[in-house]
């Protein structure tokens, strides 16, 4: 997730185009997928593999997805006005950027672990 929060790099615009392909998917968008998107994802889930040898490789592979999945719709909610700030009247909102990072990894970290 760290991509979407440096600095230089537009996550929010990453994010729309991993939604987007999800929405209306286009020979363009899977071309990108199968050669750059995919590539990423198996290294990823292989070095998630490592980590806890127990976990099947399929359990890993829904926990990659469903942390993809959750991610993606974060950072493209996190302008002034953003779901996360109305739902708690503002105690809680995404367009405070740190904010949104640390609960965002406090989650998948918990989420990745199974717990």
């Amino acid at each position: 997730m760290r991509p979407c929060f440096e600095p230089g790099i537009n996550g929010g615009l990453f994010a729309r185009f991993v939604l987007q392909h999800r929405l209306h998917p286009s020979e363009m968008t899977r071309r990108v997928y199968e050669q750059y998107m995919d590539p990423f994802a198996l290294e990823f889930i292989d070095a998630l593999c490592l980590t806890d040898k127990r976990v099947p490789r399929a359990e890993w592979v829904w926990r990659y997805t469903l942390m993809v999945g959750t991610v993606m719709p974060a950072v493209t909610d996190a302008a002034p006005g953003n779901r996360i700030a109305i739902l708690s009247s503002g105690q809680a909102d995404a367009a405070r950027g740190d904010e949104l990072e640390r609960n965002l990894a406090m989650f998948l970290c918990r989420a990745l672990r199974g717990s």
